[in-house]
């Protein structure tokens, strides 16, 4: 049976993982610190590295909100231990495609999903925005949520999006939306705003992300 609590802790050390890859490093400068889980390399190869970390960052976030929504329609656990749902289906190649209708992606609310190439990007904030508001039973916490972690979780897609797919339109969203949001880099790669500093908070970009994703994640029972 699904659990909103065990799903919790497996993303919380996934996210505890990426932190101990950046603590302490200052891969994009001329400045060397000493970290053994950072490889040595140019600047390219540590962008490629940066960028598989962000990737699989990017994947963990949206495989831990695919599973939220999947707990309360087919039925699971939530945070609490509490017995939830379903209320939708039991199936969960039918509940996944009804959380493609909630998100705008499918005109009817009934049908299956055959493979995950056919699902939505689960932990893009406006997908969120769009399935809770048309389910207003659930919508409720993950609409509040995105008013208070929204725009970390959003840079953060951008920027792996930027760097993994890297094009004109791609890059230029990213330095459109999310460059003049940070300082203290030198963009050459998307992966150099890791370590700059995010204007409101005060906090390197990475962390932010991080704590962003953990207080989106925490919150959700």
């Amino acid at each position: 049976m699904l659990s909103t609590k065990k799903n919790l802790i497996q993303f919380l050390r996934k996210t505890s993982f990426i932190r101990a890859r950046f603590i302490s490093t200052i891969p994009y400068s001329s400045v060397t610190v000493s970290n053994p889980s950072w490889p040595d390399g140019s600047l390219l190869d540590k962008s490629i590295y940066a960028t598989g970390l962000l990737n699989w960052l990017w994947d963990s976030w949206n495989n831990y909100c695919r599973t939220w929504w999947l707990i309360h329609l087919c039925g699971g656990k939530n945070k609490y231990g509490m017995f939830v749902g379903p209320i939708h289906s039991s199936n969960t190649s039918q509940s996944l495609y009804y959380m493609l209708h909630l998100a705008g992606k499918r005109s009817r609310p009934a049908g299956v999903v055959t493979g995950t190439y056919q699902e939505a990007t689960w932990g893009d904030p406006n997908i969120i925005a769009k399935m809770a508001s048309n389910l207003p039973s659930l919508g409720i916490t993950p609409l509040s949520l995105l008013t208070s972690f929204g725009q970390g979780i959003k840079h953060l897609q951008l920027t792996r999006n930027s760097a993994i797919h890297p094009s004109s339109s791609s890059i230029n969203q990213f330095h459109s939306e999310v460059v003049p949001f940070y300082s203290g880099a030198n963009i050459k790669y998307p992966t150099d705003i890791l370590l700059s500093t995010e204007l409101t908070t005060r906090r390197t970009a990475i962390l932010f992300w991080l704590e962003e994703l953990e207080g989106f994640a925490v919150s959700l029972i």
